[in-house]
């Protein structure tokens, strides 16, 4: 495997962890909204 093609699967895996992250994070945000009222 090519450095640039290594390069480009490990930037696909990092977005797609960050955009999971990111839904999990504004799902449990939203829970702690409606624990908090």
């Amino acid at each position: 495997m090519s450095a640039k093609a290594l390069f480009a699967e490990s930037h696909r895996i990092a977005s797609t962890a960050s955009a999971r992250a990111a839904k999990v994070g504004s799902t449990h945000g939203r829970i702690l909204g409606q624990m908090q009222t």
